[in-house]
């Protein structure tokens, strides 16, 4: 028999589920998702030998993300899921001598599940690059937070009377923030816009903490770009090396840079990542220094399409207070190529 294929959202919920089964012992409880009455059902099921306690997850309710109201049909649209998580613990319990009322194992369930969502708001990142090919880059990963919510008594008790036969339980809930609705047609994007050459006189980056942005720009002749434009075939398109200037306030830290392509009715996409150090600690760009620069060598049939090329310096860093790898994007620089 056919099932329907995964979704964000169903994967979103999986990995929550999975998340709590983990931290609380998948050998203690099984964590489920659907509605109450199902896990009540699933509970008086389990062979007696075999029995352990349930935790379940209910989307109670969806909505969308309020800046998201007006997203293109094809576009990624994100959106919220609240969800009532009960624990339904083993009446006659046979694992343990001298075992504690369902209720007081309801009550511990639920102390696990606020303490895994307080230590750890923000999942692992979640990749979803095989759910849909059309997705971009910066697309292919989410990361979903988990907000506790105080829901008033007039909600728990609409909720509790429209989920069939089953006697209120203490519950917890949460909502699941942001995950994205993927469509099947692709969005088209356009250029970017990048109609005023910029010329940088200094740029200094002295920053303190881990969490400075670098700072990047195109060296041509001496002088700083923010934005070039070309034409196909002209000489100085064929002889072009992109030459760029890093800022930041250690000369040893290594940053990627990425280089994207757009073309008219096509989406964005990556052509080129090259790691490059950190190669100024104050960029003086009257004149600027080339001999400093990192060099990023494109092919001749790339420079040569009509469209945009961009390239932006992504740095990561170890956030000390939970070990996490955080990436940080630099400006953007773009070169336009003209028919």
């Amino acid at each position: 028999m056919a099932i329907v294929e995964e979704s964000a959202l169903s994967r979103s919920c999986h990995r929550i589920s999975q998340y709590l089964e983990l931290y609380i012992g998948s050998s203690k409880v099984d964590v489920l998702i659907g509605d109450p009455k199902s896990a009540e059902n699933y509970l008086k099921s389990q062979a007696v030998d075999n029995a352990k306690d349930v935790v379940n997850i209910f989307i109670y309710k969806i909505e969308g993300h309020e800046f998201d109201a007006s997203v293109h049909p094809d576009g990624l649209w994100r959106i919220r899921a609240h969800a009532l998580i009960t624990p339904f613990s083993l009446v006659n319990r046979t694992d343990v001598e001298n075992p504690p009322s369902s209720g007081e194992v309801d009550l511990r369930l639920l102390g696990q599940v606020l303490a895994a969502f307080h230590e750890k708001p923000v999942m692992d990142e979640l990749p979803l690059d095989d759910i849909s090919s059309r997705l971009n880059e910066h697309e292919k990963n989410i990361r979903v937070q988990a907000i506790f919510q105080s829901l008033s008594s007039e909600d728990i008790n609409h909720i509790w009377s429209n989920v069939g036969e089953v006697g209120y339980r203490t519950s917890v809930a949460y909502e699941f923030s942001l995950i994205p609705v993927i469509p099947r047609s692709q969005l088209i994007e356009g250029p970017l816009v990048t109609d005023v050459l910029l010329d940088v006189n200094s740029i200094k980056r002295n920053d303190s903490t881990d969490q400075w942005v670098p700072e990047i720009r195109l060296v041509v002749d001496s002088i700083c770009f923010e934005s070039l434009r070309f034409r196909t075939g002209e000489s100085a398109l064929n002889a072009f090396i992109p030459k760029i200037l890093i800022v930041g306030p250690d000369l040893n830290e290594e940053v990627n840079l990425i280089v994207s392509q757009w073309q008219k009715g096509e989406r964005w996409k990556t052509i080129k990542h090259q790691l490059a150090n950190v190669n100024a600690l104050q960029m003086n760009c009257s004149p600027a220094n080339e001999s400093n620069a990192a060099n990023i060598n494109l092919s001749n049939s790339d420079k040569n399409k009509v469209g945009q090329i961009s390239i932006v310096a992504e740095r990561t860093y170890q956030r000390p207070s939970d070990n996490k790898s955080i990436k940080i994007h630099s400006n953007l620089l773009v070169v336009n190529i003209e028919a």
